[in-house]
């Protein structure tokens, strides 16, 4: 086992705010998105080589003009212990660019959360695309 076992409520409570984050995403809403975050989120680029902070950086990073049509994810892992807790998760999503041409991805991310008196807050993102072989 990779690490303990998050008691029943706080899975409950992450998963909630992973469907958050997901419908926000979904519909665009930078701003509920970053309301899943801590004020000093971390942000780790697919290529490992931009580390940004901050709510700032999710906005510039959740700029695109790729508009998001669908996002499918399965939890793979959800462990922790004394208010910080980790998930990783495999992704599926379709955009379509601005001049209507489609694209498909699918990877991996993995997010540290911490719980605050708020309730739980994600501190850390990275993901990692998929390459084709």
């Amino acid at each position: 086992m990779p690490g303990p076992p998050l008691p029943d409520v706080d899975a409950r409570a992450i998963r909630a705010l992973h469907d958050l984050w997901v419908r926000a995403e979904i519909a665009g809403d930078v701003e509920t998105l970053l309301g899943c975050c801590t004020p000093d989120v971390c942000w780790i680029t697919d290529d490992g080589e931009e580390v940004e902070i901050g709510h700032d950086a999710g906005r510039r990073l959740f700029t695109s003009p790729l508009r998001l049509l669908d996002l499918q994810t399965e939890i793979t892992d959800l462990y922790g212990a004394e208010g910080i807790a980790y998930k990783s998760c495999r992704y599926e999503a379709r955009h379509r660019a601005t001049d209507w041409s489609f694209t498909a991805s699918r990877g991996t991310h993995l997010w540290i959360l911490h719980r605050l008196s708020e309730g739980w807050r994600v501190s850390l993102v990275t993901w990692r695309r998929s390459r084709r072989r």
